[in-house]
């Protein structure tokens, strides 16, 4: 059963983590660290890479093709591509790792999935 918004969640309906999956509760968060013509750009994105534009962390991020990418942060480019920060990415095949000096710019449609925190 979900949870109903109540008191202050239910000013906020649109963004409530109990009615918004992958939602931040408070919108100004976004404003702390993204120009705001990118926010509605990142709220499309999946919740950890939502994370990912806002924290510097460490994150893994698995790529359909079976490349997996080591990175701290990301930046949104638009709704269908994101430029991933300060990483290293393992293509199937290579033994090794190797660093992406500048980054790499990712697909959206192409990351099965996002770890925070691996």
């Amino acid at each position: 059963m979900e949870k109903e918004c109540v008191g202050k969640e239910a000013e906020r309906h649109e963004t409530c983590k109990n009615c918004q999956p992958g939602a931040l509760q408070e919108p100004w968060e976004y404003q702390q660290f993204i120009d705001e013509d990118k926010i509605p750009v990142v709220k499309t994105y999946p919740y950890a890479l939502q994370q990912a534009c806002m924290d510097r962390f460490k994150y893994l991020a698995f790529l359909v093709a079976g490349a997996v990418v080591e990175f701290q942060t990301a930046e949104p480019i638009n709704e269908k591509w994101v430029h991933l920060k300060h990483c290293w990415y393992t293509v199937p095949g290579d033994e090794e790792p190797a660093k992406a000096e500048r980054g790499i710019d990712v697909q959206i449609d192409n990351i099965v999935l996002v770890m925070v925190s691996p």
